[in-house]
């Protein structure tokens, strides 16, 4: 009689996670902007609207932080859409309100807002108040980055330095 072997229990392989997301704040200098606004009949066979609108901000930029990327060069778009208005935008979930594309030379965004919020966006724009825009989102994976929050101000806070900068 030989004794064969048994037969080893198959080990079950573990999972790796998902390494947890590093969020970073991206601080832009404002140095220019571009508006443009577009109207045409909707020749769709079958719209919900006779017309199809569009508008969209454009603002350039120095990225002032985080430092490190290939580039300094920012351009932003800010979409308006009424889908944001306060009685649409309760059903939704989303998972960000835009991105960040980096391409050779230059950092390209586009970031939903409702479309109520462009008129003083422009109006402060048009009178030079507003200076820096500070982003929230991922880190660069794959050159490109999510959004999750966003601001337009006037002055940095000390708050929005860094620290090393923040000292000077």
């Amino acid at each position: 009689m030989s004794a064969e072997p048994k037969p080893k229990a198959a080990k079950k392989k573990k999972r790796r996670r998902a390494p947890a997301e590093e969020f970073v704040q991206y601080v832009v200098a404002i140095d220019g902007w571009d508006w443009g606004y577009t109207l045409l009949l909707n020749d769709d066979k079958r719209p919900t609207d006779p017309y199809h609108e569009f508008r969209h901000l454009q603002i350039s930029g120095r990225l002032l932080r985080p430092g490190g990327l290939k580039t300094d060069r920012v351009e932003l778009a800010l979409l308006p859409t009424n889908d944001m208005s306060e009685e649409k935008r309760k059903a939704y979930d989303p998972i960000a309100l835009g991105s960040l594309d980096a391409l050779p030379g230059i950092i390209r965004g586009s970031i939903g807002i409702p479309s109520d919020a462009l008129t003083p966006i422009l109006q402060m724009l048009i009178a030079k108040e507003l200076k820096f825009i500070l982003m929230t989102g991922s880190k660069f994976r794959h050159r490109s980055a999510r959004l999750t929050g966003l601001r337009l101000e006037m002055k940095l806070t000390e708050d929005d330095l860094p620290a090393d900068d923040a000292a000077t």
